[in-house]
């Protein structure tokens, strides 16, 4: 349940069988979501640390177990520090724009690729601010990776710093710098 699985091409997934995997603050851990909310669990087993989170709130991102494994796992040096440099500064302003706003349930859809708007802009106007207004607010924005597709689209992972908790987010803007998609992804 544990293992990722093999990916055709050799790569691993970030699921093994029930199990999502992966590395928080350079711990392993493992778990999953009632998702998106009901309950959240995460096990970290070389840490001898179990959480579980029940809700019964549907609409609440299950980010409740990360924030108090917080409480135990410290973060390391390299989350508030490390990162590339950004030649795209604009990039990373319309990402701390994209989260402050969603806290506010205010999102700009000009932020938006024109064929991702909707299904964007109404989502996190909606939940924006229960999955983003528990979180203090974005105190920094790390660049960790920065690529191209041959779509002409960027994709950039980041560590966004809400206070001291770290979320990994990827955005993938168009060629015009508009967002195409937004995900988690992991440490």
């Amino acid at each position: 349940m544990e293992t990722p699985t093999r990916l055709l091409d050799g790569t691993r997934a970030d699921f093994g069988v029930g199990w999502v995997t992966g590395t928080y603050r350079g711990h392993r851990w493992m778990g999953h979501s009632g998702g998106p909310a009901f309950s959240d669990v995460m096990y970290f087993p070389s840490d001898h640390l179990g959480i579980i989170v029940l809700t019964n709130q549907q609409r609440m991102y299950p980010q409740l177990a990360s924030l108090i494994a917080d409480q135990y796992i410290n973060a390391p040096r390299h989350y508030t520090s490390s990162g590339q440099k950004d030649r795209a500064p604009a990039l990373t302003a319309a990402a701390r724009q994209l989260f402050e706003s969603a806290s506010r349930g205010a999102i700009d859809g000009a932020l938006f690729a024109p064929g991702q708007r909707d299904d964007y802009v109404s989502d996190l106007d909606d939940l924006g601010p229960v999955w983003f207004g528990m979180l203090p607010p974005v105190k920094d924005i790390i660049l960790l990776r920065d690529e191209t597709s041959g779509a002409n689209m960027r994709i950039r992972s980041y560590r966004v710093l809400f206070g001291d908790h770290a979320e990994a987010i990827k955005i993938t803007y168009d060629k015009d710098g508009k967002i195409a998609a937004i995900s988690a992804h992991g440490d």
